[in-house]
């Protein structure tokens, strides 16, 4: 099962991939990864590292690196930010 926050960066980033008008093939190419590899971050299956979700941020309009790193610290707590970059970064909720 997956968890449900881990789905919800998923569906940010596929929504923002949507809104620009892109496939999901062309924004995986725009970042340097495959499109198998951008489809599990599309359904929460894996998550991005914080370099890749830095490269979404540049290349979507929309994407928010912030925003992002609160969906996965919602998932596996705040400690997280740490490894995002986020220290001392204040609670976020969506």
């Amino acid at each position: 099962m997956i968890p449900k926050r881990t789905q919800a960066l998923g569906a940010y980033i596929q929504s923002c991939v949507r809104a620009q008008g892109l496939r999901q093939m062309d924004a995986a190419k725009s970042i340097g990864v495959n499109q198998s590899q951008f489809s599990r971050w599309c359904t929460g299956h894996e998550r991005p590292n914080a370099h890749r979700l830095r490269q979404l941020a540049g290349q979507l309009d929309g994407f928010w690196y912030t925003q992002a790193v609160g969906l996965v610290a919602m998932a596996l707590g705040p400690e997280v930010k740490r490894k995002y970059g986020l220290i001392g970064m204040s609670s976020w909720s969506p």
